[in-house]
């Protein structure tokens, strides 16, 4: 895994395309030293780029937490307006919804564009677990 980062770093570097900030640490670092700079780039990319998957992983804790909230809200009927949503998003599908006095009515679209329609959150509920619970098998 280690080699691979170095090996990505590299290419960056090889490319022209490397992070201007870390660039510019690195040249600032190494006193203006083209060549210098260039390793201590490499050094501060490949910390960052841990960085960057040590931050993601834990995002992706958090939204597998709330994701399950939202889940078990939805299984007992009791997601509000906002729950649900919320939960659509993080399923990937687009929602539109709009509060009734007595019933919502939804229009939710998924990543094909297929659409559906829901006149009670009640529906949409049974519908966005049975989505959820799909996708995990």
């Amino acid at each position: 895994m280690e080699e691979k980062l170095y090996e990505l770093v590299v290419e960056e570097l090889q490319s022209g395309k490397q992070r201007m900030g870390i660039w510019a640490k690195a040249l600032s670092l190494s006193g203006g030293n083209q060549e210098l700079a260039k390793a201590k780039y490499i050094d501060l990319r490949v910390q960052s780029i841990r960085d960057e998957q040590f931050i993601a992983k834990q995002n992706s804790r958090r939204n597998d937490h709330s994701i399950n909230q939202l889940i078990e809200k939805a299984r007992k009927k009791n997601a509000n307006f906002q729950d649900l949503k919320t939960l659509c998003t993080f399923l990937g599908l687009s929602a539109v919804g709009k509060k009734g006095l007595f019933r919502d009515s939804w229009k939710i679209k998924d990543a094909n564009n297929v659409e559906h329609i829901f006149n009670d959150s009640d529906d949409l509920e049974a519908f966005l677990v049975a989505r959820y619970d799909n996708d995990k098998t």
